[in-house]
């Protein structure tokens, strides 16, 4: 069944970061000089930047683009300009993207034209003014909306995320700057227009990470694959004490921007690859509270299994968490003094809440006090935060019995399940599932293979293109299948639950995603709780499940469509692997699921041809057009 968990929304985010980011738009200036209000360069900076072919807010009739975004300047490259190099050319996949959101999106048409435009500024290597326009955007296109989430991704599509990646690296490697520091932001006089240029682009581009980022996932992924995150953690690596009290322009831009790309599941192995987990941990015993705050935000996105334990070693820090909770609720704007608005600080508990060992902590320190008000009281956002928190303790025996034996909690719940907002009322169900499963268990048929039933595909959604493509090939080979899209009506856990029992084998397709998501663990702990045979899909490449998901799938061997193997060599092993299991007409046996222990587990691999019975040569003859 396809699984996914509520997430925030980009307005929220942005609402936090309007608030918090008192130090993204504040430079440090000397004691003559200050600071442009969103952060530009003072005033008379901005008469060299000019001299220097910077200019912001200049027009330009030959370019066509919306009202709403300031035109791109028409000024001749300057010399620094003429160093730079062209990113190359987007991918195939990425231009059909980019198509497609015209296509969705025709209202937006001359601002996709506009972004076009500024990116022909970066071909040309007018790379001071496509970093002014691009920062532009920021001011001319409201940001923390839908529009401006699309144009982020358009303009990601169309190159526009690597290209202010080359800008950056670039200018890092003119000025000599190993990493960016408080000093290298301070406005100087006397300097020179290249150093000035240079600081500009510097803090332009950063300011501009921070809202793209929290627009637009693909932005963000796109920053990842550029090779942004070293440098961002060389910065926080370089910290020096008075950096995170003076200021702290750099410690907060380079993490708010890891924080933001964080949301996105799939770049967790660029935090692994880059020891982010080491880096910001020690971070957290900082007395400033927003720097802990965003540094324990950015972990409960990353921090995984066998990290975990780095936190448990100062448990004061859920604490910490809980306390900015309890504050933001009482504050009328549900905002925490840093800024923080109670849905994101929700979030950050909901993806502690998905530990194991986690959820005993915070049921000991009374997370559940903090959710009830949030459940009776709360806007509809922050109950759906909270029912995920719910749902997620509730997978621990010890929380079920300690919930269940709050009849108030009970009584929300179950009132929540009926309420109009869907996301609240699947999460109420979700919670309630879970704390009922053992009940439903003694009603549930207990054999692992069902006569004449199908093969169930469990997946969260960010898979589903390629699971309808296993789908539709397995109905070819002529299985029956069951699959969220062409089932689901009326309840979706119903429907999962009836799925689960009439299955004859479940696919259980892991990613990080799938391992993260309440939803899908419901799912999988029900099928595993009635001796379903289960078969593990790989679905993310290099992921190894762990936790929960380590331990429910054990030693089974698994097939990778992670787009490592040709996918119809893996589809040929997945259907023997299946057999009889869920293929019409079989007449099928039913049988007993060997015991999972909590071992590695190892792909599947095409049998030895010594050991194949006279059906597997058959196949492999016609397989290879051998057969006569």
């Amino acid at each position: 069944m396809g699984c996914g968990s509520s997430t925030q929304t980009a307005q929220t985010r942005h609402q936090n970061h309007e608030v918090n980011r008192k130090f993204v738009t504040t430079i440090s200036t000397n004691p003559d000089q200050k600071a442009h209000p969103d952060g530009r360069a003072p005033s008379n900076i901005t008469d060299d930047m000019k001299r220097a072919q910077v200019q912001p807010n200049s027009k330009n009739d030959d370019i066509g683009r919306s009202s709403k975004i300031t035109a791109v300047s028409r000024q001749t490259s300057n010399t620094r300009e003429e160093k730079f190099q062209p990113v190359t050319s987007t991918s195939q996949e990425d231009a059909k993207e980019a198509a497609a959101l015209r296509t969705e999106h025709p209202d937006l048409k001359d601002d996709f034209n506009c972004l076009t435009n500024i990116m022909e500024l970066f071909k040309q290597n007018k790379h001071a003014r496509f970093v002014s326009e691009i920062s532009n955007l920021r001011a001319t296109c409201e940001t923390g909306t839908k529009k401006f989430t699309v144009l982020m991704d358009f303009l990601s599509y169309i190159g526009g995320a690597k290209a202010t990646m080359t800008v950056y690296t670039n200018t890092l490697q003119e000025t000599g700057w190993t990493h960016i520091s408080e000093e290298c932001l301070v406005w100087k006089s006397g300097e020179s227009k290249e150093v000035q240029t240079a600081r500009f682009m510097v803090q332009e581009l950063r300011g501009f990470w921070v809202d793209a980022t929290d627009a637009s996932m693909v932005f963000a992924a796109h920053l990842a694959e550029a090779g942004l995150f070293p440098y961002l953690v060389a910065d926080v690596a370089n910290l020096k004490e008075p950096d995170y009290e003076n200021g702290a322009n750099v410690f907060d831009t380079s993490v708010t921007i890891l924080y933001n790309c964080a949301r996105n599941q799939q770049l967790r192995q660029y935090y692994r690859d880059i020891s982010a987990i080491s880096l910001l941990t020690p971070i957290l015993a900082r007395k400033e509270k927003n720097v802990k705050l965003l540094t324990l935000l950015t972990l409960s996105y990353i921090i995984d299994e066998e990290d975990n334990h780095l936190l448990l070693g100062d448990d004061h820090d859920f604490d910490f968490l809980l306390e900015m909770i309890g504050e933001a609720w009482e504050e009328e704007d549900h905002r925490d003094l840093n800024g923080y608005s109670l849905e994101e600080l929700l979030n950050g508990l909901s993806n502690l809440a998905q530990n194991d060992d986690n959820k005993k902590l915070l049921m000991k320190k009374g997370a559940v006090k903090h959710l009830k008000p949030i459940l009776e009281d709360g806007h509809d956002a922050e109950k759906q935060e909270a029912l995920k928190v719910l749902w997620e303790l509730s997978f621990n025996k010890d929380s079920q019995h300690l919930i269940q034996e709050d009849a108030s909690l009970m009584d929300l719940l179950n009132t929540l399940k009926k309420h109009q907002n869907k996301i609240i009322a699947r999460n109420a169900n979700g919670a309630l599932w879970v704390l009922n499963m053992s009940q439903r268990m003694g009603k549930a048929p207990q054999k692992p293979v069902v006569k004449d039933g199908h093969v169930m595909i469990s997946y969260q959604w960010g898979n589903q293109k390629m699971l309808l493509q296993i789908r539709d090939k397995l109905r070819e080979n002529n299985f029956r299948v069951w699959m969220d899209v062409d089932n689901i009506s009326g309840s979706t856990l119903q429907a999962m639950a009836d799925a689960v029992e009439g299955a004859s084998a479940v696919l259980m397709c892991m990613s990080q995603r799938y391992k993260d998501s309440p939803n899908c663990r419901t799912e999988a702990e029900y099928a595993f709780a009635l001796n379903k045979p289960i078969i593990p899909l790989l679905m993310e490449r290099s992921y190894r499940p762990n936790g929960w998901l380590g331990i429910l799938l054990g030693s089974k061997l698994f097939f990778d469509f992670s787009g490592k193997y040709p996918f119809e060599k893996k589809l040929d092993e997945l259907v023997r692997e299946l057999g009889h299991r869920g293929l019409n007409g079989a007449s099928e046996v039913d049988g007993e699921i060997a015991v999972v222990k909590q071992l590695p587990l190892t792909a599947a691999r095409t049998p030895d041809a010594s050991s194949w019975s006279q059906k597997d040569v058959t196949e492999w003859l016609k397989n290879n057009k051998l057969a006569g």
